[in-house]
């Protein structure tokens, strides 16, 4: 393909490495499957509609065939909405008249189509030649791909191109990155394209300063930066936290059993009867522990020494909220984080009129909400920003070390995380109530340092 072709000679030499390799199965027409893993905002979105825009306009008067391509993304919108956006964008750009209709894109004599490919959305039966393509694969249902999706390429043996950022190692991206390594290895053309974020760091000083802030700001090891920037693949079924940042967790400060002196004071409230699994024995759970606001403008979060607990089992709320409410007044807290999910929606909302809406936060857990907490906690342990009290032998101690330990982490389409200890180990109680403190401290302010000021 001449470099003159509209599109290309804006595109990074990363960029064209894969676009002519999919151009290159194109005229062969060898119907090729590529996989395409490239860091987040590395210009794989760009990259896919300037491969759009030659297929349908150089390639295919070169090939004398009326192009009919197919975009299927995890989403109408935004997802498919924006690559269509895009399309169109890249070919004003070049000087190129096109027209949409009903979600197509008309260039010339060839459209394209782009679809969600949303597990109850109807979608059976488009037609992609020459070129098919998924995007964000990772977030795409197998069963929905193989079922909807697939045939599409069927009749004209349309080259397949799959994007994404790694996520899970069973996903449909990681199948596809399988596939084209093995078909690399069997006649040795390249199909498998992995991008991490230096490539283009090492390039732009911009994007190199932001993904160093995201690795200060998660840690180095942390599943949304090894995925999205590194393009690690993370083993399914695996733990909440690895040995290595339960090690890092463990503090070496002392438990208080009160507030001591000055101290900025978050709290975490687990409620039973929340979002814990009904088969166990539930317990409500406060922790409390010490904010630290960071010295300097650019550090990445608050840090946490958690400093105290309690569990209350079976204890009628009439007495719960009044216990609680005592605790929180005789420690001074500033921001308590509370499981409003179920049952708990009545005791948060208790403690929110006593003690105020400016202190307690009311957190119903969704899937978001619960992947967040867990990925907020990952971060916080693994850049040393939230420690433990040293082991007293007690068993408050040993049950949160102990769930730690246990907890485990499932992958989820969207890059969310399910987290939870199994039901034959016991309750995750007290580790949700230290999630729950890790939100809280991370908005605590030092209103004194601004007085001061």
């Amino acid at each position: 393909m001449a470099a003159h072709t509209p599109g290309l000679n804006t595109l990074r030499p990363y960029q064209l490495d894969w676009v002519r390799a999919i151009l290159d199965s194109i005229e062969a027409e060898r119907g090729d499957s590529f996989c395409i893993e490239m860091s987040r905002q590395s210009g794989k979105n760009e990259g896919s509609a300037q491969l759009e825009l030659v297929v349908m306009t150089t390639l295919a008067e070169q090939m004398r065939i009326s192009p009919s391509l197919v975009k299927v993304a995890p989403t109408d919108k935004p997802q498919a909405r924006l690559s269509r956006k895009r399309l169109r964008a890249v070919a004003k750009q070049a000087g190129i008249k096109c027209r949409t209709s009903d979600g197509v894109v008309y260039i010339g004599h060839g459209e394209a189509t782009f679809l969600s490919a949303q597990p109850e959305s109807d979608i059976a039966g488009h037609t992609a030649n020459p070129l098919l393509e998924v995007d964000e694969a990772q977030d795409v249902d197998v069963d929905k791909f193989d079922h909807d999706v697939k045939p599409m390429a069927a009749a004209n043996n349309a080259t397949t191109v799959y994007y994404g950022t790694a996520w899970s190692d069973h996903d449909l991206l990681a199948m596809a990155r399988a596939a084209a390594l093995a078909d690399e290895v069997r006649d040795g053309r390249r199909r498998s394209f992995i991008v991490e974020w230096d490539v283009l760091g090492d390039i732009s000083s911009q994007y190199r300063a932001f993904v160093l802030g995201e690795r200060a700001r998660l840690g180095a090891r942390h599943p949304l930066f090894t995925t999205q920037y590194m393009m690690e693949q993370v083993a399914g079924g695996g733990r909440l936290l690895t040995p290595a940042l339960v090690a890092q967790l463990q503090g070496e400060h002392d438990r208080k059993r009160k507030r001591p002196g000055p101290a900025l004071i978050a709290a975490g409230l687990d409620v039973s009867g929340g979002e814990s699994t009904a088969n166990k024995t539930d317990a409500t759970v406060l922790t409390l522990g010490a904010v630290t606001t960071p010295s300097k403008a650019d550090t990445p979060g608050n840090y946490l020494a958690v400093l105290d607990q309690h569990s209350w089992t079976n204890l009628p709320h009439d007495q719960l909220i009044p216990a609680i409410i005592d605790i929180c007044r005789a420690w001074h807290v500033q921001r308590l984080a509370v499981d409003a999910t179920g049952l708990g929606q009545t005791v948060a909302r208790l403690l929110a009129s006593r003690l105020g809406g400016n202190v307690v936060e009311l957190v119903t857990y969704t899937r978001p909400v619960k992947s967040q907490l867990g990925f907020d906690m990952q971060s916080s342990i693994a850049t040393g920003r939230m420690k433990m009290w040293a082991d007293d032998g007690s068993p408050e101690h040993s049950n949160t070390m102990e769930q730690a330990r246990l907890a485990k982490m499932d992958l989820l389409p969207g890059n969310y995380i399910a987290w939870y200890v199994g039901e034959n180990d016991g309750n995750d109680d007290e580790l949700n109530s230290m999630a729950l403190l890790n939100r809280a401290a991370g908005s605590v302010q030092d209103r004194r340092a601004r007085r001061r000021r």
